[in-house]
């Protein structure tokens, strides 16, 4: 089990929990739980800001066909994931953690590379995961944080 920080329950992700079982990997925020709990260094140390972006392009292809068949119950779950996981590479690519859930309209506001419109459209994202035009708003925010994040790694 993994406690959960205060910071970190978020209705949409947690339900509010205070601990979280790990269930392998589709648990939202799970390198920053992990960390939290002491069993692995910083997600920052990794360098795993790549692989949330070729994620994003091996799993919206699932996700997109659920919305193409009308299935938003089934959407719903991994749009979640996606999101969380959107969260994190967002973060990162700011250098920092992926912890203040509960603040992360705040959180968001401050950092230097990010989508333009971001906290609007998270905003939406969050209010209704399961529509087809959060999954759009999703994909075009993965791509656009991908090129400011290449461009900002060139500048460094």
């Amino acid at each position: 089990m993994l406690n959960i920080p205060e910071p970190m329950r978020h209705p949409l992700f947690f339900c509010e929990k205070e601990q979280q079982e790990e269930e392998g990997a589709d648990v939202p925020f799970l390198e920053e739980l992990l960390f939290y709990n002491g069993r692995e260094s910083s997600p920052l140390e990794n360098g795993r800001i790549d692989s949330k972006f070729e994620q994003w392009e091996t799993k919206s292809q699932t996700i997109r066909a659920f919305f193409s068949e009308r299935n938003r119950t089934e959407a719903r779950k991994p749009m979640i994931f996606q999101l969380s996981c959107f969260l994190q590479a967002l973060m990162w690519c700011n250098g920092e953690a992926a912890g203040k859930l509960l603040g992360w309209k705040e959180a968001v506001g401050k950092l230097a590379v990010k989508p333009v419109n971001s906290e609007e459209r998270l905003a939406m994202i969050f209010s209704q995961p399961d529509h087809y035009q959060s999954f759009i708003q999703l994909n075009e925010m993965f791509l656009e944080l991908k090129k400011k994040f290449a461009a900002h790694r060139r500048r460094a």
